[in-house]
């Protein structure tokens, strides 16, 4: 007597298979999709950082400018001194005329 050969129903386990992959494909673009979105957010945070960083470079190089001329240029350090504390020399008069 020979032996009796079974059936195999591929059909469930092809179902299974077939959401399996679909569930692993939603899966993988919808991390895609988050990747691509905070690599979006990266690059414009490092375009407003890199402006601010220039902006700083070219505050540096003006205030080094006037570090420069601060211990170069006595007349300049006077100026200042007058502009920004109010300084006078002895012997001068200050007006202070009022603003209309």
């Amino acid at each position: 007597m020979p032996g009796k050969v079974k059936k195999v129903d591929f059909t469930r386990k092809g179902k299974w298979f077939s959401m399996l992959f679909l569930a692993f494909l939603f899966y993988f673009c919808v991390i895609m999709v988050n990747q691509q979105l905070s690599m979006r957010n990266l690059a414009r945070r490092q375009a407003e950082l890199s402006a601010e960083v220039n902006k700083y470079a070219a505050e540096n190089e003006l205030l080094k400018e006037q570090v420069g001329l601060i211990e170069s240029d006595p007349e300049y350090l006077e100026g200042l001194a007058r502009k920004e504390l109010g300084l006078v020399r002895d012997g001068e008069i200050i007006y202070i005329l009022p603003l209309e």
